[in-house]
């Protein structure tokens, strides 16, 4: 059975803990980050914004597979620590953009087919 903690226990942490009761995935408590990052099998980031880049990284360095709420940071140094990681990863890792699916969203990405967007805010 796969294992999950989750950092954050507002509202976004809330559905990620009912998301992974409803896929069978048992959720590990634990009140230290730092801990939770090597007894699971997935890290799942919900905490304030700022926390975001140096959880992702230390879950992804510890082999984890990592589901991160937006953003990741708001820094380009962060974002580039992260970036690394990534691409060292063992672990696969996501962030959770749920404008993709927004028809606002889905039509400035057709109207500027080959861009990749950096950074929006809605």
């Amino acid at each position: 059975m796969l294992t999950a903690v989750i950092f954050g226990s507002g509202e976004a942490g809330i559905r990620h803990n009912d998301a992974y009761a409803d896929c069978g995935v048992k959720v590990l408590g634990g009140s230290d980050w730092r801990q939770g990052v090597t007894i699971s099998d997935i890290v799942s980031i919900a905490s304030p914004d700022q926390f975001h880049a140096d959880q992702v990284i230390a879950a992804l360095n510890a082999g984890k597979h990592v589901f991160c709420e937006k953003p990741v940071t708001h820094r380009r140094m962060k974002l580039l620590r992260v970036r690394y990681a990534v691409r060292r990863a063992k672990g696969k890792f996501a962030v959770n953009l749920p404008l993709a699916y927004e028809p606002k969203f889905a039509q400035l990405i057709a109207e500027h087919r080959g861009l990749k967007p950096y950074f929006i805010e809605a």
